[in-house]
């Protein structure tokens, strides 16, 4: 298949996907028709029916186009209507649904012949709508709606992009514009029969032309250029009112300071209301918040996504494709965009997109490719496109980006298109998109044909006006002879009687004549048409030719290359449920388990009863020859050994039945078990199933972040370059949407904070454009991505300085470990001013919390004047983790089978014992590279300091970290096995202590803590006094102080960014040493490894631990300091339960910055503070 087929059939495919899911929408709309959203719903089934049709065009799908069109066109007629038609009897939903379906019908249809029924009966449903529904919209209301929605915007355009231009001052010319503009509104509503208001608005407007305010132009040009577009909607009546002209000091006059109106009003009709016009200020462009624009706005993030994809990944492969397919399709998926963008109202992409579709289109008349071996253009695209992703970010029109794109484009003009004129893209735009409709009728004629049969008199009519309309379009656009040569020819073959010369001769003279269109009327290099067609026999029906010089491929989607869009919160869902069933399962195999162990026992105990009861018939034999022997008149005797006899057999029988049963029960059980096997089996391939439907790559993230950084150079006039590694690397969906805020931070802060100026970087010898680098890679079960630039590097001691004089705790730099500490405190910023790019109150601290909230770890490398590296080690997600489970003591514990370097006996390691009562561990293990930490299971459980004795057959698990091989031993008392484990996190408020992951239930009901070896590692290795008061004691503040302190330090405890912000900012103010936490769990957490605060300021209701239960531990663990209630809740009973539980006292949310720092006073007597209060 070639480059050109390919493309085709990829196109096929999207669009195959593209229509499934706006007949999706469409028919979920009609079957929801409302009165009070009638205008919305119809607009939303428009849009969806017009993208198939505009699908249909592109890919050549003559069945479904013809189907659509006539759909679109009842559609595009019941928009006029302003009021819902009686929708109570559901006749118009079902016309609706059936037009749907129709269209759905033609999917199927390769041949446009073959769409005929359906067409008709669209066209029978046309008719009955249009008669039952339609009968009040005239022709006049037809063509002022269609002047309102397709004409007025062309009208107003140059008006309108002077407006936006507009600056402090009226720009030479732009009057001259506005009055062009209003003479020819007027004259468009004279001819439309438009009702006075639209005239009485002209006529204040171009009073409005005669003053030379800008802000006048500004504010009112605003609001009257939408207005005047609904009076036109409604043929001319201004139901808003007429606007009135915005007052504005006197042009020239000497009493500047007098407002006076600029002109009088004419008085408004008796049918509208006068109603002043607002400010510019008060009206706000935003999306409708209905649930279906909603549905709007997430397909076209999911549209425009794919589109873009589709762009760079045909602009990679521009060398490879034909030109003229490929910059085609490049045009298209930024077209796409731009439609998308128009009807979500998104302003910024709709500007930047159309900028760069001007840039396409202009190229798209090269018929030939421009050199691109020198990468030039594709880089300019590159550009172009990266403008665009930047725009998907913002909300503001990035006006600096817009004026790229057009620098860009005149780049383009001066080197690729000198020789492409006005007149040549006048030429190629008729033909390209006018010739098709000029031929339209003369084509669907064609089709109709039957071989063997006359021509219909009706078609050498349509065929001599399509002639007639071709030769005018050739006059008024100026084309060579060659034109009206073929124009002759066909003149001339418009005689012939018969359909079978029509049907040879007509499809190929039309190409040819489309492609002397594009050559300006020059005859193209091709093969001849016979100038009178010669008679032909009949052929016979089935080998009728279409109509169409070559077959389009028929839409067929292979199974293997369907995608369907699911949204991640569903795909959770799923995975939920399945880890519901795989517990169930597993918990039906330990019962299954339990009943089999209980099975065999009866079993036995059932052969056992055979032997013994056959003991027993022979007791019984012998006791009966005995009691013969004794009394020879045996009658009673034998009566007796008779029942005897036949109630031994009857137990044998019961027992030998038992038997049986537990056979058959036995096969069944083996069955069951195979069953449960082969159900685990599918549920385990469900799961891998489900985890790599999650999967997306990682170029979806580099495309955002190559926008963000292309934006960030337009802006600042800096220029950067972004390299990326590992684009096609798959991360779970999850982790990338919580990733992506954290990795477009790090490379605003590596734009801003890293890169120098190019001046400063030509003059250090650096290339002047600086260079980021954006690099992910898997090893083993973590990914790691690194955030790399060669700029200036970090200054420890400019950091050192400013950590300083904020205040914070932390303000060593010495390391890089302590480095990233430092600047990851909350309050810290080395930005000098607020800017779009940094400085926004959004620290390091926020990325840092974010990683550790995906299970990952955050480090840092920077050299002064070389560079900066960030480095994120995040954990693969997994809904089950693979754990080695340990018995240490009555205990199991599981530990990640990731996390497990290697498993010995204890017997094989040399241990020692270590007597440092600061340590939190009591045994090393000698290696190679010195003493390991070891650290018993059981007494880390208990909390015994003491340890206790390990038999030698003991065995010893060695935890590495994931990058590096750092790591402990954990010592148990066997190996219990291998599962896999779903893990849970404890629910608050529970707080788990360092070290334990979560938990997991068995399928036998017990309860496994999972061990977080990484945690272990960290605080054992690393940050040993973290362990002190969590894994032998209690907390050495609480311990040491008595639950006093004698520190001045305040503690900030509040869910909300902003209060935490104001309470800090007020306090560090005055001198206070502030600390932060954004809810209960992360103060108490704090406060188990931190010496106690002077005072704690606390919200109530917050995330994890909300105020009552952070108040509530803080009293039971024995601390004294003041707490201060701080929330909005006014409610008596909320002050009363945080005094009953400890609360020292209440500050109620809206107090003064003075309230708060009396009150804070108040517990600080006898602190000696710089500042007075």
């Amino acid at each position: 298949m070639d480059a050109e087929a390919e493309l085709q059939a990829e196109l096929s495919q999207l669009f195959a996907l593209d229509t499934q899911k706006y007949l999706q929408v469409y028919l979920a709309t009609v079957q929801q028709l409302q009165e009070s959203t009638w205008r919305e719903d119809v607009q939303q089934a428009y849009r969806a029916i017009h993208t198939i049709k505009g699908g249909a065009a592109t890919v050549g799908a003559e069945a479904i186009l013809r189907a659509a069109t006539v759909l679109e066109d009842l559609l595009s007629e019941m928009r006029y209507r302003e009021q819902a038609p009686l929708l109570s009897d559901g006749e118009l939903q079902q016309a609706l649904m059936e037009g749907g379906e129709l269209l759905v019908g033609s999917l199927e249809l390769t041949d446009s012949r073959a769409v005929a029924p359906l067409v008709q009966r669209l066209e029978a449903l046309h008719i009955f709508v249009k008669e039952r529904y339609l009968a009040d919209v005239s022709e006049a209301v037809i063509l002022q709606k269609d002047f309102a929605e397709n004409g007025f915007d062309l009208v107003i355009l140059d008006l309108d992009i002077a407006l936006e231009n507009l600056e402090a001052d009226l720009p030479p010319g732009i009057q001259n514009v506005a009055t062009q503009v209003l003479a020819q509104l007027k004259e468009i509503g004279q001819e439309l029969a438009m009702k006075p208001d639209w005239f009485t608005a002209i006529a204040v407007a171009e009073q409005v032309c005669q003053n030379a305010d800008a802000a006048v132009w500004r504010e009112f040009y605003s609001e009257f250029l939408p207005r005047l577009k609904q009076c036109a909607r409604r043929g001319g009546l201004m139901s808003e009112g007429v606007p009135a002209v915005p007052t504005t000091p006197t042009t020239g006059s000497p009493d500047s300071g007098r407002q006076e109106p600029l002109a009088s009003v004419p008085p408004a009709p008796a049918e509208s209301v006068p109603m002043a016009m607002p400010t510019a200020d008060r009206f706000v462009v935003e999306l409708a918040g209905s649930e279906e624009d909603a549905e709007l706005r997430q397909l076209f993030a999911i549209d425009t996504q794919k589109d873009l994809q589709n762009y760079f990944g045909t602009l990679q492969q521009i060398l490879d494709l034909p030109w003229k397919g490929a910059i085609q399709q490049l045009y298209r998926a930024i077209h796409t965009i731009k439609g998308g963008a128009a009807t979500v109202g998104a302003e910024a992409i709709l500007k930047v997109a159309a900028a760069l579709e001007e840039i396409l289109s202009d190229l798209r008349y090269l018929d030939d490719a421009p050199p691109l071996t020198d990468g030039n253009l594709q880089q300019v695209l590159l550009e172009g496109g990266e403008l665009l992703l930047g725009a998907l970010a913002v909300s503001e029109v990035p006006w600096t980006s817009v004026q790229r794109l057009e620098a860009l484009r005149e780049e383009v003009k001066t080197s690729y298109l000198t020789g492409i004129d006005e007149q040549v893209q006048l030429w190629q735009e008729f033909a390209d998109q006018g010739f098709d409709l000029v031929i339209l009728s003369l084509e669907m004629g064609l089709e109709e044909l039957t071989p063997g049969t006359p021509v219909p008199p009706s078609l050498p009519e349509v065929a001599t006006a399509t002639l007639a309309q071709l030769r005018e379009i050739g006059a008024e656009l100026e084309m060579a002879a060659g034109w009206e040569q073929l124009l002759q020819k066909g003149e001339q073959a418009i005689a012939h009687p018969q359909s079978d010369a029509w049907m040879q001769f007509w499809p190929s003279y039309l190409q040819e004549l489309k492609a002397c269109a594009r050559k300006g009327g020059k005859l193209a290099p091709t093969p001849p048409v016979p100038s009178t067609p010669p008679a032909i026999a009949p052929r016979p029906a089935e080998a009728k030719p279409s109509s169409k010089p070559a077959s389009k491929p028929a839409l067929e989607v292979s199974q293997a290359d369907v995608q369907i869009a699911v949204p991640l919160e569903r795909l959770e869902r799923s995975s939920q449920y399945l880890v519901e069933t795989l517990m169930a399962t597993r918990a039906t195999e330990g019962f299954y388990q339990e009943v089999q162990a209980n099975l065999l026992p009866l079993v036995a105990l059932a052969q056992d009863s055979i032997q013994y009861i056959a003991q027993l018939r022979e007791v019984q034999d012998d006791y009966a020859l005995v009691d013969a022997n004794k009394n020879r008149d045996g009658g009673l005797q034998v009566e007796r050994y008779r029942q005897g006899y036949t109630a031994i057999n009857r137990l044998l029988e019961i027992s030998l039945r038992l038997v049986e049963l537990g056979a058959e029960t036995g096969e069944a059980a083996r069955r069951t078990a195979d069953s449960l096997t082969k159900l685990d089996r599918s549920l385990r391939g469900l799961q891998q199933t489900i985890e790599e439907s999650r999967l997306v790559p990682f170029e979806t993230l580099a495309f955002r972040t190559r926008g963000i950084l292309r934006d960030l150079t337009t802006r600042a006039n800096k220029p950067a370059q972004l390299f990326v590694t590992g684009d096609k690397t798959e991360l779970d969906a999850g982790t990338l949407r919580n990733l992506e805020p954290v990795l477009l931070h790090l490379v605003r802060n590596s734009f801003d904070h890293g890169l120098e100026a190019p001046e400063d970087r030509v003059r250090l010898g650096k290339p002047e454009r600086g260079r980021i680098d954006l690099s992910l890679a898997r090893r083993g079960s973590v990914f790691v991505l690194d955030i790399a630039d060669d700029g200036r590097g970090i200054d420890r001691a400019k950091i050192a300085r400013i950590a300083t004089e904020k205040g914070l705790p932390l303000t060593d730099t010495s390391t890089d470990e302590k480095l990233l500490a430092v600047i990851c405190q909350s309050g810290f910023t080395s930005a000098q001013a607020v800017s779009d790019i940094s400085g926004r109150g959004v620290g390091m601290d926020v990325v840092a919390s974010q990683i550790a909230a995906l299970g990952g770890q955050l480090s840092l490398s920077t050299q002064l004047g070389q560079g900066t590296r960030f480095r994120m080690q995040l954990p693969v997600p997994h809904l089950f983790v693979r754990c080695t489970l340990l018995q240490a003591g009555n205990r199991l514990f599981a530990v990640p089978a990731s996390e497990v370097f290697t498993m010995v006996l204890l017997d094989d390691l040399l241990v020692e014992e270590v007597t440092n009562p600061q340590l939190p561990y009591r045994q090393t293990v000698v290696e190679d590279t010195g003493a390991v930490p070891a650290l018993d299971l059981l007494s880390y459980w208990q909390g015994d300091e003491q340890g206790r004795t390990l038999l030698p057959n003991s065995v010893a698990v060695r935890t590495k970290q994931a990058i590096g091989t750092d790591g402990i031993w954990l010592l148990a008392d066997s190996i219990y096995g291998q599962n896999d484990l779903l893990v849970n996190a404890l629910p608050p408020p529970l707080t788990p202590p360092i070290g334990i992951l979560g938990t997991s239930l068995l399928a036998d009901g017990r309860l496994v803590p999972v061990i977080d070896a990484a945690a272990l590692i960290e605080v054992v290795l690393h940050t040993p006094e973290r362990a002190q008061g969590t894994l032998w004691r209690l907390p050495q503040a609480v311990a040491a102080s008595g639950g006093t302190s004698d520190s001045d330090r305040i503690l900030v405890v509040d869910d909300a960014a902003l209060m935490r912000r104001r309470l800090e900012g007020s306090l560090t103010a005055k001198g206070y040493n502030v600390r932060t936490c954004s809810d209960g769990q992360e103060a108490w957490e704090w406060l188990q490894v931190n010496e106690l605060p002077a005072l704690i300021l606390t919200d109530i209701e917050m995330p994890r631990m909300d105020g009552f239960t952070l108040i509530d531990r803080c009293r039971q663990a024995g601390m004294t300091m003041p707490i201060v209630v701080v929330s909005s809740r006014l409610a008596e009973e909320w002050s009363q339960e945080t005094s009953r539980l400890g609360a020292t006292d209440y500050l109620t949310k809206g107090f003064s910055t003075n309230d708060l720092l009396n009150k804070v006073a108040q517990y600080f007597q006898g602190v000696n503070r710089a500042a007075t209060v």
